[in-house]
């Protein structure tokens, strides 16, 4: 039975034991796009599986984060995801709480081949920032 693409999102931010690497690929196209804001150090966008592990490298160096996602729509053939991630940032120990959106397509095999992720940046930037000494 073909799993529908709600689910594959639902069940990959479902609570449970630290992710199964292998898990997590077979989720995504050979040819995956995954772009995120420029403004933010892991931002950009990044291609194939290869990109896959650079983003999610480039976002460990930066902060320990938690996802939890809220709604799902499914609109146009595309998933839309709506929610919140929440945690701190590695080098300032500042904590942030975010509001996040993510749109996810799918290829014919039904494996993500675009994902789109938008979140409160300015938020996150204040997080990263490191404090002013004071004067």
């Amino acid at each position: 039975m073909k799993t529908s693409s709600l689910e594959i999102i639902r069940n990959f931010f479902s609570p449970r034991q630290p992710q199964d690497v292998a898990r997590t690929y077979r989720l995504f196209a050979e040819d995956v796009l995954i772009c995120d804001s420029k403004q933010l150090p892991w931002g950009g966008c990044y291609r194939g599986l290869q990109g896959v592990g650079n983003l999610l490298s480039r976002m460990a160096q930066s902060i320990l984060a938690e996802v939890q996602l809220e709604k799902m729509y499914l609109l146009g053939g595309q998933i839309h995801a709506e929610g919140r991630s929440w945690g701190r940032a590695l080098a300032t120990g500042k904590r942030f709480d975010v509001r996040i959106a993510q749109r996810y397509t799918f290829n014919e095999n039904n494996k993500i081949s675009h994902v789109e992720i938008f979140s409160a940046t300015p938020a996150l930037l204040e997080a990263l920032r490191p404090n002013r000494p004071a004067p």
